[in-house]
């Protein structure tokens, strides 16, 4: 798991390589601020991966539950962790998925992620998009 993550950590940008105004704005207000740096480590236990992995979701939860798109159509935020069968969730637009232990299990992630227009990779974390009015981009994100 370590050469997976140093090969990220060389190919991935901060929030000053996002050039995607939706990104921008999710990275750099709900990660990239002062009590997200204060609570972040990188998780070598499961116990802190568990912990952190509780404080992203809660981040995107509140982040996501104030954020109204250009339609005045609130986000709609799915989970999804190794367990969950990614082909009964549907994929409208609006609708932000998450999945949860990106760098354990690629497998649903490579599946859904062709039909997304927003891929972000966070190695720990995945996070798709299914805007349409939006260009397909994929980007790599250091956030931990």
């Amino acid at each position: 798991m370590l050469i997976r993550y140093l090969y990220f950590w060389f190919h991935s940008s901060n929030q000053h390589g996002v050039h995607s105004p939706f990104v921008f704005d999710l990275v750099s207000h709900c990660f990239f601020n002062k009590d997200w740096k204060k609570i972040k480590f990188f998780p070598f236990t499961n116990d802190q991966y568990k912990s952190l992995d509780r404080q992203f979701q809660e981040r995107l939860k509140n982040y996501f539950s104030h954020k109204v798109s250009t339609t005045q159509t609130l986000y709609t935020l799915k989970f999804v962790t190794k367990d969950t069968d990614v082909k009964k969730l549907s994929a409208e637009s609006n609708c932000i998925w998450v999945f949860s232990g990106l760098h354990s299990d690629r497998s649903q992630w490579v599946q859904v992620s062709k039909t997304a227009t927003i891929r972000i990779d966070c190695f720990f974390w995945g996070i798709l998009s299914f805007k349409k009015d939006q260009a397909t981009e994929s980007f790599y994100l250091r956030i931990v």
